[in-house]
């Protein structure tokens, strides 16, 4: 959710970040660049999901699965 909040004020009130990249690019219809920044938060999200998933597994013992 984090990650969300994070791209979603990039977009609106920053001059750089993944948000920016993709903002700026769908405005100047610079479509690959757009997808490149789409991808890396796709990316991003699965690396952090997966990470955190491990963690919970890790630190809470009695959530097993």
């Amino acid at each position: 959710m984090s990650l969300i909040v994070l791209v979603g004020a990039e977009f609106v009130a920053s001059r750089s970040g993944i948000g920016y990249l993709i903002w700026s690019s769908w405005q100047t219809l610079l479509v690959e660049n757009m997808f490149v920044g789409i991808i890396i938060i796709t990316l991003l999200g699965i690396v952090s999901t997966f990470l955190l998933k491990e963690c919970e597994r890790f630190f809470v013992a009695w959530r097993r699965d």
